[in-house]
């Protein structure tokens, strides 16, 4: 009897904590752009992220800055020694494999992969993630401190990538992440970088405009923070959102046909997915927060 009154307190908490969360991300940006306005970087992606979900600066990073970048990511790539890899076929997925070595973690299907943790692999990369406008912003949007974000280097291609760390190729099948879905149940942030120019022939990032605030997603919001509170969920996997749901955003679908350099936020909450790449090859750095 007591068990089924703690959890039925913990679900009605759960509820309560959704609802004043989204109340109260709602009141902090409105306030913070009133006070900054609309025309300093900060107040235009906040404002970006309160109405769309996302916002793009144009030319972020230089050259050079993403050049270094990339090399810092290529290097730490073929720093993986080949035994861990040796045991896998072309087209296994690894979802989360260790490299102790490089202190980063993997996840690879054929023609793509991503190293995650790589803020932990120099000076460079670390410095990188301690940006403090992106850290400031992250404040505001989740109202959570943070010293530095979780980078991640993803990469996919046609084949034309000749690395054995990503042997294959993705122009005939999935990518990593190709299912519409959303991170977080609350507003959090995420970012990337565009190492390369991104054309639609790439398989650009995708989010649907505005989905971050559709309240006819609340079903699945509250069934992901039921499953993060160790509560059941009435729908199984409540992350992932129908393909039919694109329809309602067929004319608000942003794609992340960025250059070089381009630096666009977004908010996780929203629906996202990766769009599939036809030609060519995709570099991106991602800022988790």
């Amino acid at each position: 009897m007591f068990s089924k009154l703690k959890i039925f307190l913990k679900s009605k908490l759960v509820f309560a904590n959704f609802f004043l969360g989204e109340w109260l991300w709602k009141l902090r940006l409105s306030i913070i752009i009133l006070l900054i306005g609309k025309k300093n970087n900060l107040g235009k992606a906040l404002n970006g992220l309160k109405t769309k979900g996302y916002y793009v600066f144009d030319n972020y990073y230089s050259n050079q800055e993403v050049e270094q970048i990339k090399e810092s990511c290529h290097f730490q790539l073929n720093l993986i020694p080949n035994s861990y890899l040796s045991k896998y076929n072309v087209d296994d997925y690894i979802e989360n494999l260790d490299i102790e070595e490089n202190n980063i973690s993997i996840e690879r299907m054929s023609g793509s992969i991503k190293l995650k943790k790589i803020n932990q692999t120099g000076n460079y990369l670390k410095k990188i993630s301690q940006n403090f406008f992106l850290l400031s912003l992250s404040l505001i949007q989740q109202c959570k401190l943070a010293k530095k974000a979780l980078l991640i280097f993803s990469l996919s291609h046609d084949g034309s990538f000749k690395n054995d760390k990503v042997p294959g190729s993705v122009s005939d099948k999935n990518n990593i992440a190709s299912r519409m879905h959303f991170d977080t149940y609350y507003h959090s942030l995420k970012a990337y970088v565009a190492l390369e120019d991104i054309t639609q022939d790439n398989g650009p990032f995708a989010y649907l405009e505005g989905s971050s605030t559709d309240h006819s997603l609340n079903e699945n919001y509250l069934g992901s923070a039921r499953v993060n509170h160790n509560l059941k969920s009435d729908i199984q996997k409540p992350h992932e959102i129908s393909e039919n749901f694109k329809n309602k955003y067929k004319d608000k679908i942003f794609y992340g046909n960025q250059k070089k350099g381009d630096l666009v936020i977004m908010d996780t909450k929203g629906i996202h997915f990766a769009s599939m790449l036809k030609k060519g090859q995709r570099e991106l750095l991602w800022f988790y927060y």
